[in-house]
């Protein structure tokens, strides 16, 4: 809702093992619960997501478990005003972006530590 962050449910089956998360807004938090046990964030804070740069700006949190992420941002320009944000810590990413902040492209790493890149098309 504007740019609070009301509700998120997560199921995750990865070969056999189940993870569930749920988080909600609540008074002036975001109210967590995980296979870690309940979190209490920040009102401003939101599951890690690449299509939006801004949400570099605001605690995150990861999708599956619910976990608070210890995330270090850089950001460096590129041609025509576009730039590429990259962030090391919790998540090992990086992604391009318009001058305009439309998502372009998005590379990570797959859980058998392939690359996985993502591109608008």
């Amino acid at each position: 809702q504007g740019e609070r962050l009301q509700r998120a449910t997560s199921h995750l089956d990865r070969n056999g093992r189940i993870t569930d998360m749920t988080a909600h807004a609540e008074g002036g938090a975001i109210l967590i619960t995980g296979p870690d046990g309940p979190q209490r964030l920040p009102a401003d804070a939101a599951p890690l997501t690449w299509w939006n740069p801004h949400q570099a700006e605001r605690p995150l949190f990861d999708n599956d478990s619910g976990k608070p992420l210890k995330l270090q941002w850089t950001r460096t320009p590129l041609e025509g005003g576009a730039y590429r944000l990259a962030c090391t810590g919790d998540s090992e990413s990086a992604g391009t972006y318009a001058a305009n902040d439309t998502w372009l492209a998005w590379t990570t790493k797959g859980d058998d530590g392939s690359v996985v890149t993502y591109e608008r098309i």
